[in-house]
């Protein structure tokens, strides 16, 4: 499956710098946080980093809570 995401070209050029200092891609690091945010099974990065992409989702987007969705 394909996602787009909303960022200029600047941007799209500093995550592919950053991603290519870690050996991986925009993909993989975008994948990675998506896993661990939705605790995907047998694919998350363990606990802690479910933990920490939990809040940070927390802290950016829960002021938007839509009750509609829980």
């Amino acid at each position: 499956m394909k996602l787009s995401v909303d960022i200029d070209r600047d941007e799209f050029e500093k995550l592919k710098a950053f991603a290519k200092l870690y050996h991986c891609t925009p993909a993989e690091i975008l994948g990675n946080f998506c896993h661990d945010l939705l605790g995907t099974a047998n694919r998350t990065n363990g606990s802690d980093e479910r933990d920490l992409a939990d809040r940070y989702f927390q802290r950016t987007y829960m002021s938007w809570k839509d009750d509609s969705y829980y």
